[in-house]
């Protein structure tokens, strides 16, 4: 077989030069000391991670998690070569995002009177956006994305990130404990050791309660004892409720890490998958003519009734008796779902025609038409937020809808690109999609 052949194929799925190896030899690669780091791992999360006062922990501690998160699992993932260069550009993302979570944003009173240091909606995207692209991370780090990088398959990369691996990878974090009990080179640094201790007396301390407790019973005087020295400790219950969810965060991430340094290659593969939607080409090429033809026209009809206020909100014209709070929200979540619709009718006809799109000239002009209505639909969905900023002021909720107009517009041009040069452009997409979303946070 040829060698360029075989390094080539390797690489488009994802797999790394690393020698053959069982997957308890895989799951060694990972540092004991890592392993047990991440218990604390998880317990800086709750510190630094999750809301305690005004629902912002202090300025600072978000990237101090970050940076500490990505320095441990950079260590525990050592021994697993790096595929490429994407994951850097992953986790400089992340550190951005949370450099801009951290500075003072002022203040924002929502419709209840509540004052939050920023909009609670971006709040909320800020932490799904900054976790996403952890697990993604991890992911391209070790190699495990299904075209070794971003691509086509990133939804189903994002489910092995959020399930799949995970769930996987449940027992791994006390296998590795285990292994490394047995391991004779622990104990060269008497981990092996210290580690067995502390577990033991971990373990011992609930039976040593329990035997304390039968004493006072039996003797008042040991008991009150005992009562006058624990009376200076006092339990903190919240911190242990922190440690305790901890522990199930970093198992999580634990067990996503470890199922893909366990995996010789991506659970799924790319080639298995792209043949197997060939068979799934049945629908003949006048059915696809005639979908898009109906689509097409509903949009010409639609833009033709919109005439003049098509983009008229951009010069503060509101058609009829609409005030400029209702001609603003009627339209543009819907001319966005239409928007997104598009994008779904597309791919289901590139997947589902008989003739692939490169090869037929009418679907070809017919699907640009298209993606050239979807680019008007989001100048008009953009025209309708103007109008609603210019009339009710700028917040980073339509500070969103602005970057949402601006993602799938970006799509739609990156679309038009790909059916010209026949090549595929999404992963520009999704990370032009990142990139823009990162600034946000500094609103």
């Amino acid at each position: 077989m040829d060698t360029s052949m075989t390094k080539q194929t390797d690489a488009q799925q994802g797999t790394n030069p690393i020698p053959a190896m069982d997957a308890k030899q895989r799951l060694n690669l990972i540092p004991l000391w890592a392993t047990i780091v991440s218990y604390i791992v998880g317990f800086l999360w709750t510190t630094c991670m999750v809301a305690k006062y005004d629902w912002m922990p202090d300025h600072g501690m978000i990237t101090l998690f970050t940076v500490i998160f990505f320095f441990w699992a950079e260590m525990a993932m050592k021994s697993i070569p790096r595929p490429g260069k994407e994951s850097w550009f992953w986790m400089a993302c992340a550190i951005a995002i949370a450099i801009g979570m951290d500075i003072p944003h002022g203040t924002y009173v929502d419709t209840y009177g509540d004052v939050w240091p920023v909009s609670p909606m971006m709040i909320g995207w800020n932490y799904l956006v900054l976790h996403g692209i952890a697990i993604y991370w991890i992911l391209c780090r070790s190699g495990r994305l299904i075209d070794n990088k971003t691509g086509s398959m990133f939804i189903l990369d994002v489910i092995t990130g959020v399930l799949i691996a995970p769930l996987r990878g449940i027992p791994n974090r006390i296998r590795r404990i285990v292994y490394g009990f047995k391991d004779p080179k622990a104990s060269s640094l008497n981990l092996r050791n210290v580690t067995i201790t502390l577990f033991s007396i971990l373990f011992a301390l609930p039976v040593l309660a329990f035997v304390i407790h039968l004493l006072g019973r039996a003797d008042n005087t040991f008991g009150n004892l005992i009562n006058d020295i624990l009376s200076g400790f006092e339990l903190d219950t919240e911190t242990l409720i922190r440690f305790v969810h901890g522990v199930f965060v970093s198992g999580v991430v634990f067990s996503l890490m470890s199922s893909c340094v366990i995996w010789e290659k991506p659970v799924f593969s790319g080639e298995k998958i792209r043949n197997t939607l060939e068979s799934f080409r049945i629908l003949p090429i006048a059915s696809g003519v005639i979908i898009y033809g109906i689509f097409i026209s509903v949009y010409l009809l639609f833009f033709g009734v919109q005439g003049s206020h098509l983009i008229g909100a951009f010069h503060a014209e509101i058609p009829g008796e609409l005030t400029a709070a209702e001609y603003a929200r009627s339209g543009f979540f819907e001319l966005c779902i239409v928007s997104a619709i598009n994008f779904g009718l597309i791919a289901a006809n590139s997947v589902l025609s008989k003739v692939q799109m490169h090869k037929s000239g009418v679907l070809r002009t017919m699907t640009m038409i298209l993606l050239i209505e979807n680019i008007l639909l989001a100048i008009t969905a953009a025209s309708k937020l103007i109008l609603y900023i210019e009339r009710f002021g700028f917040t980073t909720n339509r500070l969103l809808g602005f970057w949402a107009v601006l993602v799938l517009t970006c799509g739609c041009i990156l679309s038009i690109i790909a059916i010209y040069d026949n090549k595929s452009h999404f992963s520009k997409w999704i990370w032009f999609s990142v990139a823009t979303f990162v600034p946000l946070c500094y609103f």
